[in-house]
């Protein structure tokens, strides 16, 4: 698997950290699997 870096300000930040909550919330109500997007929220986290 190949990493990517990007750059991105607070705003936009923040804006991904809420999609991807929103998302997984989507997939928690339609009882699927969140490992890998929880994955990812912990790395934006970070």
């Amino acid at each position: 698997m190949r990493k990517i870096k990007i750059k991105v300000d607070d705003f936009e930040l923040r804006l991904i950290i809420r999609a991807l909550a929103e998302w997984r919330n989507i997939l928690i109500a339609e009882n699927k699997q969140t490992e890998d997007l929880d994955e990812l929220l912990i790395r934006f986290c970070k």
